[in-house]
Order: structure tokens, then sequence, then C-alpha cells
């Protein structure tokens, strides 16, 4: 019975159940808040309870297949604190199922879909690794930015005083010209005084948003491509173990043969 119950939840039948339930539910809880959907609530309701037994289900039936093997995946752990969570509402511990906020929870469910999807566990996987190398760049972002804030504050603090007056003024506004969201409205009044610092926020922007935004996803790539090799490796390696016991069970097979024979 444990071994159907491991291909029943390893099936792929089964993983786009559940990824069709999670899309459904994801659904249904904005329907709730939907101007003029006053009159499904009810449905919604309902809609929602059946969603959570079937996760409740499905947990129940993973953690008798593996066990405490289950807690040794990290993305089964994370399956189980959002089903947990999401369990908050239906307590009648308390009062906990009235709060508003413990009900807002229920859109965590909307999360497992990284989990399910094997595409998306691979794109949280690349941006693991890439960690370092992210933290790398945005340190090398951040320093930029703080020269270029305080050399901004230096030239246009005078100018600009509620843009630039501050320390951290500056670095919100250095931030602004970077996202280039509404950029214009920051530097046009002080180019109407000191026309040279077109060029001087241009090449910040260059600088920032083009060059160092590169690198970012240069090191992305180059973790997805790296996760890539280690999966294919890792394919290879339980390819070479399945031939090798085929062909100790062949040997077995023959020694068998011919000791009968």
């Amino acid at each position: 019975m444990k071994q159907g119950i491991i291909r029943l939840v390893e099936s792929k039948g089964f993983e786009w159940s559940i990824v069709a339930v999670i899309v459904v539910n994801a659904i249904t809880l904005g329907l709730e808040i939907t101007p003029g959907a006053d009159s499904l609530l009810p449905l919604l309701s309902v809609i929602d309870k059946m969603a959570f037994t079937v996760f409740v289900a499905e947990l129940g039936l993973k953690l008798y297949a593996y066990r405490r093997a289950y807690f040794r995946e990290g993305w089964n752990i994370f399956d189980f604190t959002i089903v947990v969570l999401t369990a908050l509402p239906y307590l009648d511990i308390v009062g906990l199922g009235n709060l508003t906020i413990l009900r807002a929870l229920r859109i965590l469910r909307a999360l497992r879909l990284i989990t399910v999807v094997p595409a998306f566990r691979q794109v949280i996987g690349t941006l693991g690794r890439s960690f370092s190398g992210v933290g790398a760049v945005g340190a090398v972002l951040f320093v930029a930015m703080y020269v270029s804030s305080v050399l901004a504050a230096k030239l246009f603090g005078g100018v600009a005083p509620e843009n630039f007056g501050t320390l951290a003024a500056s670095l919100l506004s250095m931030f602004t010209v970077m996202t280039m969201e509404g950029w214009r409205e920051i530097v046009d009044p002080i180019a109407a005084q000191m026309p040279f610092v077109y060029p001087f926020f241009i090449l910040y922007i260059l600088g920032c948003a083009f060059v160092l935004f590169n690198l970012l996803i240069t090191v992305l790539v180059s973790a997805s491509e790296k996760q890539q090799q280690e999966e294919r490796l890792h394919d290879e390696a339980e390819t070479r173990a399945i031939e090798a016991k085929i062909d100790e069970l062949q040997n077995t097979l023959n020694n068998y043969l011919s000791k009968k024979g």
C-alpha cells in the first residue's frame, strides 16, 4: 500500500491535479475581494474549504508515504509551512479564525506553485545559487549610488534642497533616477539653472541601470547554466547506476542459468 501511495503522489496526474486546485483556489481568493461578488461569497467559501481539504489530504498522503524523509527536502518543508499557516483561519482557538490577517494568509497557498511546477523550482534554485553573485553586484551598485548621491548632494544641494539637501534625500533621488521613473521631474528643475547636469545623470543611468543590471543578468545566466549542468551530471550518474544494476542482474541471471544448465 505504501508503494502504491508513493507512486500516486509522484505521478504526473496527481501533480497537475494539485496545480489545478492551487490555481482555482487562487482565483477564488481573488474573487472574494472583487466588487460586486458578495452574492458569490458562500460558494467561494465552499470552494476554498474544499481546496484546503485537498491540500491537507495531499500533505497526509506524503507524510504517510515518506515519513521523516519528507522533511529532508526543503521544498516539502516550505509546503508544510504554507499548509499549516493557512490552516490558522479554520482554528477556533481564542478566536483566531476571526482575524482578518490570518484569513489573508490563505493566498499564500498560491506560492505552492513554486514547489509543484518544476520550472518554477528551477528558477528559484537559480536565484539561490546566484545569491553570492547577486549580492556582490548589489554591493557594487550601492557603492556607485552612494558615491553619486554624495556628489549630487554637494553639487545640487543648494539648487534643489528638497531632493539633494540631505544624504537620505539624495539617495532616494538617485535611486529614482536609476529606475528612470520620473527622473526628468528631478533633473529638469536643476537643469534650468545648471545646464551641465544632463551628462552627469545620463552617465549615472548608463553606469547603474545598464552596465550593473547587465552584470546581474550575467550572474543569473551563469548560475542557471551551472544548475543545468549539475542536473545533467546527476541524471547521467543515475542512468549509469541503473545500467550497472541491470548489468548486475543480467550477470546474476546468466550465472544462474549456466549453473542450471
